[in-house]
């Protein structure tokens, strides 16, 4: 795999982390700011997604519709 393609991978992997961190830190808020954590968990969801598609070489659209991306892997 080249360089660039793992490089890829692992900046959408850390972006989907900082966004798990965020939603469960908005979670743990008091009061729980329930919107900004579900907000987070997808966006989380999208990046990881990214992330594979990436890996397994799956051409996709910048978007943050799921089922979009679902479809390209």
């Amino acid at each position: 795999m080249q360089p660039e393609v793992m490089q890829a991978v692992q900046d959408w992997l850390a972006n989907a982390q900082e966004d798990i961190e965020t939603a469960a830190l908005a979670e743990a808020a008091t009061p729980p700011k329930r919107r900004a954590a579900v907000y987070h968990a997808q966006q989380a969801t999208e990046k990881a997604l990214k992330a594979y598609l990436t890996l397994h070489d799956r051409l996709f659209d910048l978007t943050h519709r799921l089922p979009l991306l679902l479809d390209c892997a």
